[in-house]
């Protein structure tokens, strides 16, 4: 659950609000840069998050959340970045009535995946939760 004002609560519901998703990247040479909606092509924000794979129950588990990026590569921005291993702190902000944003933290990312498809860049990254992910006779 996540706090937010009443006037989100309000705007969320309406039809035609404005999501735009905010994502600040720490580079593993500790390079910081900002990712706006002009670098995410359209519907190339995805969070998803699951406890158990369709049709099993499994028990014992933990639920790690994964983001999906596709970052706009088309006049060569991020030619000479290297997203891997990168650490993505998101969150989604909602236009407001009286045109201010509200944003809502939505999680703190690692790069797993940075695949460079020429005009797109794919970035798959899994929450800290991946980290504890480890075969049982580790343990």
């Amino acid at each position: 659950m996540h706090n937010t004002s009443s006037q989100y609560k309000e705007a969320i519901k309406q039809s035609g609000r404005v999501l735009t998703p905010e994502v600040k990247v720490v580079l593993s040479d500790a390079t910081h840069v900002t990712l706006g909606t002009d670098d995410i092509i359209q519907n190339g924000f995805v969070l998803e998050d699951g406890i158990s794979s369709p049709n099993t129950l499994q028990l014992g588990c933990a639920c790690i959340k994964q983001l999906s990026l596709i970052l706009n590569n088309y006049e060569g921005k991020f030619r000479v970045v290297d997203f891997t291993g990168a650490v993505l702190t998101c969150s989604v902000g909602l236009e407001l009535s009286d045109d201010t944003k509200e944003s809502v933290f939505l999680g703190t990312y690692t790069v797993d995946e940075a695949t460079d498809n020429g005009n797109t860049i794919n970035l798959t990254a899994l929450d800290d939760m991946n980290k504890l992910d480890r075969p049982y006779s580790e343990s």
